[in-house]
């Protein structure tokens, strides 16, 4: 068993009305757990450099100085923001695009940074992707990545490699390289004390060099 990996976290799906606002509704299981660690003023923080400070208003449960992030990543709806708080006052935020795989994040920073855009790195943070979850098909033991990720990983991803939790579990999985699908992910439940996923609507995969 791994040490905890756990990181507060939280992912918003967007729609063309959010997109539209300079407000973004926050899960209320996110500000009821954590809120209390979370400053009044926070910084975004993305991958490729691009910073803003926003608003935590922890009574409405939402972030107020939205509109501009969506306007410079031209984003639309259909989209998935994953947060993860790394300070009171920070969180760092990744972009899962219609493909449900992370974006090439465009060279651009905020109107108001006196700085230029960072290089693009999958180190050290890795890349995601997601997989929606529904009750129909469930999640089963196989995934097909994205070919957006698989053009990343898919010439240094072994076939054998450990998959972790985020509460530090771990247990192994497997590559066919042939069909391009990752398969074990049937443990997850078991790890995380749970029947099944029907309480959720999405798993995030997030992978690294040579996994």
């Amino acid at each position: 068993m791994a040490s905890s990996l756990y990181v507060p976290q939280f992912v918003k799906h967007l729609d063309c009305i959010d997109c539209s606002v300079d407000e973004m509704p926050i899960p209320s299981s996110f500000s009821s757990r954590f809120g209390h660690r979370v400053s009044d003023s926070v910084k975004l923080k993305f991958r490729n450099g691009y910073k803003i400070r926003v608003t935590f208003d922890r009574d409405g449960s939402e972030f107020l100085g939205m509109h501009d992030v969506f306007v410079d990543f031209g984003l639309f709806g259909g989209e998935v923001l994953i947060f993860q708080l790394c300070r009171r006052d920070c969180f760092k935020v990744y972009i899962i695009g219609v493909d449900c795989c992370e974006i090439e994040y465009p060279a651009i920073v905020h109107s108001a940074q006196k700085c230029t855009p960072k290089t693009v790195c999958v180190r050290p943070d890795g890349w995601r992707f997601v997989k929606h979850l529904n009750l129909a098909n469930g999640f089963g033991d196989a995934v097909v990545p994205p070919q957006s990720f698989l053009g990343k990983f898919a010439a240094t991803l072994p076939t054998r490699f450990k998959y972790f939790v985020n509460n530090g579990a771990e247990f192994r999985g497997h590559y066919n390289r042939e069909d391009g699908i990752l398969t074990g992910l049937s443990s997850i439940p078991e790890y995380l004390r749970l029947e099944d996923l029907n309480f959720f609507d999405l798993v995030v995969c997030s992978g690294k060099p040579g996994f």
